[in-house]
């Protein structure tokens, strides 16, 4: 759990989907934190909990409630520092929109990966 603690970045500035994602842990639960490119500020998806325990086979698998959707995203630790989430979106009947997937490429923070390797 303590590769994926902290706060991620898309690497795509001009995503249109997770635009940051911060991961805490609280007694056996994974919290994930959301964030989605919204105008002119982003969207707050909330937190999604999951147990903590799944992070041991280098993937947490959660989902949000977002207006007339639902996300599920799958969060891989693809190498120290390094985040890939791929979400499916569902909407509701009563949306009128079309479901889609994504993929998304994060990394830590800058504050985060200077306090992981001591600069």
């Amino acid at each position: 759990m303590a590769d994926f603690a902290g706060t991620w970045s898309n690497e795509n500035q001009n995503t249109g989907m997770i635009t940051r994602i911060s991961i805490d842990q609280q007694f056996d639960k994974a919290l994930v934190h959301a964030w989605g490119k919204c105008r002119p500020n982003n969207c707050d998806w909330g937190i999604a909990r999951t147990q903590a325990s799944e992070a041991s086979n280098g993937q947490l698998q959660v989902e949000w409630q977002y207006g007339l959707s639902v996300r599920k995203a799958t969060l891989t630790l693809v190498e120290r520092g390094r985040l890939l989430v791929r979400t499916t979106v569902h909407f509701s009947p009563s949306a009128g929109r079309s479901d889609y997937d994504t993929v998304d490429n994060l990394v830590r923070t800058l504050e985060e990966a200077s306090e992981i390797h001591g600069k």
